[in-house]
């Protein structure tokens, strides 16, 4: 048509099982869409397993001086029951300047 600037989608197939099928549909209903908008909307979504960034940079450096102090006391713990003081202070001075790296970054 001449003037009208919208294309037709190419249609695409899945695979689904019926019970599954209708379980969408129904979920599409609900939201008040199409099945196929239903499940581009579902799949263009944030997925929520995989973790947000941190906001800033200081939200990030206390998220990892929180994570090195935690590995720091495990370490501490296990190093100490062993009895090597010269390897906890390797990993002291270690975590100190892994901190003061991500300080500088910052």
């Amino acid at each position: 048509m001449p003037g009208n600037t919208s294309r037709a989608k190419p249609k695409r197939t899945i695979a689904v099982a019926a019970s599954d099928w209708e379980r969408i549909r129904a979920r599409a209903r609900a939201a008040g869409t199409s099945v196929s908008q239903y499940i581009v909307d579902r799949v263009a979504a944030p997925d929520p397993a995989v973790a947000t960034p941190p906001s800033d940079s200081g939200d990030m450096l206390a998220r990892v001086e929180m994570m090195t102090r935690f590995l720091f006391e495990v370490e501490r713990g296990r190093l100490l029951q062993d009895g090597d003081t010269e390897a906890f202070e390797t990993l002291v001075r270690r975590a100190q300047e892994h901190v003061a790296r991500e300080r500088e970054l910052g």
